[in-house]
């Protein structure tokens, strides 16, 4: 069945909206993009049931905001948190790679949607609060900071992909995760500056539900209110601000190609059980690869970190066996290695 969707632009210094256009009338989507010569328009991130906005049905991707004024400056962090949330719904949500569209904005951030389809959503009066509170609850479980949350309302907009954002002359692109991840900030800009690009309007992709997702979404919005993100919090590690000193020496090490992923691995583990936030450790974790020879590639260093946290959730971790296996004990450790 069709649905309603808004569109909003900009033109001659006005902005206008409340320009609405059923979900399969393709001519029309086209007609308004030339109209607005694919410059600054913008469409409902949901589409609605009927004509009673205010009140009736809701159907779009999850999505999520990542945004910083300084992102030429910040771009690997911004990047280390858009990898940090895929990875996440990929091995808590079961979500596909494929499933999860990357788009950068045109001019400070990167958006990251996900179909409804996913969850077995089909329309829902309330979707923009669940979403929100999802979104909230990941961006404080994983530190999360660039993660917008305040752009959940029910009449959302978004710039329209392949676009033109009129102040940065940049468009709203498509990526996949490899490009974001082996590539500099600039490169996204050069691929960004193509504006010959032909547009393309997707309809009735075909997006299996993922019943772990589901599971979990329904979950999360059950009556019953008592859930902990993190069941499997584990008891039996140490949780010392203090470095011990085989940690310390490791960050004080470089380490060369034969030794570096294990090496890696081990110290992100030792991080992880001192009970710092996440963008700390992934600091330090950086800091340290800088100086190894040749350091490890960044996305491989973030999997490295990801794959040390899903450990310590399953009540696993590195010690002192490891630590020995390296070379990297001292003996002022309390631990005795």
């Amino acid at each position: 069945m069709a649905r309603i969707v808004e569109f909003g632009g900009a033109k001659n210094g006005f902005f206008r909206r409340n320009m609405y256009i059923y979900n399969n009338d393709v001519p029309s989507i086209i007609d308004l993009i030339d109209r607005y010569n694919n410059t600054d328009i913008y469409c409902s991130i949901y589409s609605y049931e009927n004509d009673d906005i205010e009140n009736c049905g809701l159907l779009g991707p999850l999505y999520f905001d990542f945004d910083d004024v300084n992102i030429e400056a910040n771009y690997k962090d911004v990047r280390r948190e858009v990898y940090q949330l895929i990875s996440l719904l990929n091995r808590e949500f079961g979500i596909p790679l494929d499933y999860m569209e990357i788009y950068f904005s045109g001019n400070k951030g990167f958006h990251v949607l996900i179909p409804p389809e996913v969850f077995g959503i089909t329309n829902d009066i309330d979707l923009n609060i669940k979403y929100k509170k999802l979104v909230k609850l990941i961006a404080k479980e994983y530190n999360l900071t660039r993660l917008d949350n305040k752009i959940y309302d029910r009449k959302r907009l978004f710039r329209l992909p392949n676009s033109i954002n009129s102040k940065s002359g940049l468009r709203k692109i498509k990526i996949n995760l490899d490009f974001l991840m082996d590539n500099d900030f600039i490169s996204i800009l050069e691929l960004a500056k193509d504006h010959n690009k032909e547009i393309i309007v997707e309809i009735n992709k075909e997006i299996k539900t993922i019943q772990k997702a589901k599971k979990a979404f329904e979950y999360l919005f059950s009556p019953i209110k008592h859930i902990n993100y993190h069941v499997n919090k584990t008891n039996n590690v140490i949780h010392d601000k203090e470095l011990l000193p085989c940690i310390t020496n490791i960050l004080n090490t470089s380490i060369g190609e034969g030794k570096r992923n294990n090496t890696a691995i081990v110290l992100a583990s030792g991080l992880i059980q001192t009970g710092r936030d996440e963008n700390s450790i992934i600091d330090m974790l950086t800091k340290w690869n800088q100086n190894n020879n040749p350091p490890i590639p960044d996305r491989e260093l973030l999997s490295t970190f990801v794959s040390a946290k899903q450990m310590y959730l399953n009540n696993k971790h590195y010690g002192c066996s490891a630590i020995k296996d390296l070379d990297m004990c001292v003996n002022t450790c309390k631990f005795c290695c």
